[in-house]
């Protein structure tokens, strides 16, 4: 996912983050928050940022179909750069099964 170098990070490396959207009707969504060693420059935004959120349920429920699947689970991230996380059923370089991407909330 672009250039950078992926690392294979755990899911107790998160931490929950809860957002309130709105004013009038205010909904709420959870994420999974990732706060990089060091700082990374995000390309689009043009500046460097120090963590990196997810949504929740979709990170999760990736989760959790390929541990019943397959069970084992890897998951990814861009350790350069703000990217989408990557959760497989077998480590990198290793092509059986597949992979579910989830993009990221850069705040």
């Amino acid at each position: 996912l672009g250039a950078g170098r992926l690392v294979e990070v755990s899911i107790a490396d998160f931490f929950p983050e809860v957002v309130r959207y709105g004013t009038e009707v205010v909904h709420v969504v959870f994420y999974l928050k990732y706060r990089f060693p060091k700082p990374v420059y995000d390309t689009l935004h043009g500046r460097e940022v120090q963590e990196v959120s997810y949504r929740a349920i979709p990170l999760l429920a990736a989760i959790h179909v390929i541990k019943r699947l397959y069970g084992r689970v890897y998951l990814y991230l861009n350790s350069e750069r703000p990217a989408p996380i990557i959760v497989r059923p077998n480590p990198l370089g290793r092509d059986k099964g597949f992979e579910i991407v989830i993009a990221p909330r850069i705040p």
